[in-house]
């Protein structure tokens, strides 16, 4: 996997993720593609469907976790967003959050696919 590609392709902080992995690519490797069947995201869109507000946030702040830890800046900021929506009582809110955590999670999908 080229993560130099994948970098350029998603936005990804390469950088920062690496420093978290004390540079070690091949690691990093192995994330990404864990993070490919990692069910979490698909855990969330089933709670914003189900309005499960607890799944909602706890879901959307494993993902804000994991995405930041690979780099994925954007996604985990979007993430955040949800969580944080729940948390101050903007349950309506979320669906529209979720619609932009969506794109950004197929781009990065995406990418991730085309690299294997």
């Amino acid at each position: 996997m080229d993560i130099q590609k994948l970098s350029e392709e998603t936005g990804c902080n390469l950088q920062a993720a690496l420093g978290r992995l004390n540079g070690m690519e091949a690691l990093y490797g192995r994330l990404l593609k864990k993070f490919i069947d990692d069910p979490t995201f698909q855990e969330l869109k089933e709670a914003v469907k189900a309005e499960d507000l607890k799944a909602i946030e706890t879901k959307a702040h494993t993902l804000k976790g994991t995405a930041a830890n690979l780099g994925f800046d954007s996604l985990s900021e979007k993430s955040h967003e949800i969580v944080c929506a729940v948390r101050e009582g903007r349950p309506e809110d979320t669906k529209a959050l979720f619609t932009e955590c969506e794109a950004g999670y197929e781009r990065i999908l995406a990418a991730l696919r085309r690299m294997e």
